[in-house]
This record gives structure tokens, C-alpha cells and sequence, in this order.
């Protein structure tokens, strides 16, 4: 990863500030030239009126270019379904790792917003049955950031001051994106800092982004520290899609 920014000029993390084109170049760096096969990493695509199987399958054959080789042969072990599901109510879409699959609202917003979304359970999939290795990574991240922490209420926006419902909580860290959405912190029931599965998927997530929009997030400083820690976050949780002959 170092060696990957320092050639798109981006060396100094620590003061260095995004353009919109190296956003973009970031994201382009990460895509594999020959992509894994679809019907090698998704067992079933059901789709419905609202949004097609084709349109769903566009989107996860975006989210299997940024897998590199070694990573999308260990998912191809425990391939995922994906699924409209009428009981979803105000969720978008969930991934249920006891089944291995990602279930969707068929009454789904927006094809963006889908988008995001789906690259955000697709992040869970990746994270869950990908390498051990990763897990430990964003195990030791997140504990380092959120050491001795309590668990409050996580904020949904900073500027309205606008709380999740009472059943989200997890470790405050100053992680929190541009909005001030704290949810990457979150911890389930019976969960602890090891359980921090939030943590790539909300980052990750804004690879489905514009280059405008990840551009805003990368150069975001903490209202807490004032430290690029969005970013900092944001890097480890790429290792996941990077070749280990560049991770750091």
C-alpha cells in the first residue's frame, strides 16, 4: 500500500491532501486486470421488479474486480447467495453469515444507495470467510483505537446530533466519516472489540462512492483529534484487497 500511494504521490499520510483524480486512481489501482468469475463466488442471484438480476449482478462483479487471486480463491470456498427478502422492513440489505448469504429489500431505494449497500455486505463476506490474517489486522485496529472505552449510543449525523435506535451501541472512537457516522464502532449482543465486523464494512463501503465523495473522506480530520484517523482506518481496511506482495 505504501509503495502503491507513493507512486500516485501521496507519500506523507500524515499531511498529504487527496485531489479528486488520485481518489480516483486509488480505486482504479485496486481492480484486478482479469477479474475472478462471477459463478465461481455467488451460488444464486434472485432478483425482482425493482431491481433486476442483472442489475445486482452488475454491481457484485464491480465489488469481485477489486478481489485479488489468492482472496477470491478462498471465497470461492464459501460462495454467497444473494436474495430479495419481503421481511427486510427498513433495512437495505443484510448479510447473514449463518447461511452465507445477503438478503435484499426488494423495496430497496435508489440503485446508488443499493450499490453502497450491497458493497457494504459484500465487505462482511469478504471480512468473515476471507483470511484470518485480515480479521487480526482490524482486530488489533480496532482495540488500539478503542481501548477501555465504553459502549454508548452510537450518533447517526454529528451535525443534528441524531442517535442511532437505543440497540446500537459500540466503542466511540474518532473514526467517524465526514457526516459524523459513528456506526463503524458498533458491537453486537455477546460481541466484544474482536467482533468489530463494522469496521472494513463502513469504510469499505466507500469504494461504491464518487471519486468527489472518497476524495471528501480521505482528507476528513477528526473533530475529536483533528487527525486524519477516517483515513488511517480507511488504508488498513484495503490490505483486505491487496495482493500480499504490497501489503505493508
Amino acid at each position: 500500500m505504501r509503495s502503491l500511494l507513493d507512486r500516485r504521490g501521496a507519500g506523507d499520510l500524515d499531511t498529504h491532501v487527496f485531489t479528486k483524480e488520485q481518489a480516483q486512481q486509488l480505486v482504479t489501482l485496486l481492480k484486478q486486470d482479469a477479474p475472478p468469475k462471477l459463478d465461481t463466488l455467488v451460488r444464486g442471484i434472485t432478483g425482482d421488479n425493482t431491481h433486476s438480476s442483472e442489475q445486482i449482478r452488475t454491481i457484485v462483479e464491480e465489488f469481485a474486480s477489486f478481489l485479488p487471486p489468492a482472496l477470491a480463491r478462498q471465497l470461492a470456498k464459501h460462495p454467497v447467495a444473494i436474495a430479495f427478502d419481503q421481511k427486510l422492513a427498513k433495512k437495505v440489505a443484510v448479510y447473514r453469515p449463518e447461511d452465507n448469504s445477503n438478503a435484499v429489500n426488494p423495496l430497496a431505494p435508489d440503485l446508488p444507495t443499493l450499490r453502497r449497500t450491497l458493497f457494504h455486505e459484500l465487505v462482511h463476506w469478504a471480512h468473515l470467510k476471507g483470511p484470518s490474517s485480515f480479521r487480526d489486522r482490524v482486530t488489533a485496529l480496532t482495540s488500539r483505537r478503542t481501548g477501555g472505552f465504553e459502549e454508548p449510543q452510537l450518533i447517526l449525523y454529528s451535525s443534528t446530533g441524531k442517535l442511532y435506535g437505543p440497540k446500537v451501541r459500540g466503542m466511540r472512537d474518532d473514526w467517524a466519516d465526514l457526516s459524523g457516522n459513528e456506526y463503524a464502532g458498533r458491537i453486537y449482543p455477546k460481541g466484544g472489540v474482536s467482533d468489530a465486523v463494522e469496521v472494513p464494512a463502513v469504510h469499505l463501503e466507500k469504494l461504491a462512492d464518487s471519486p468527489e465523495e472518497l476524495m471528501s473522506h480521505l482528507n476528513h480530520r477528526s473533530v475529536i483529534t483533528g487527525r486524519l484517523a477516517w483515513r488511517e482506518a480507511f488504508l488498513t481496511c484495503l490490505n483486505l484487497f491487496l495482493p500480499p506482495s504490497t501489503n505493508p
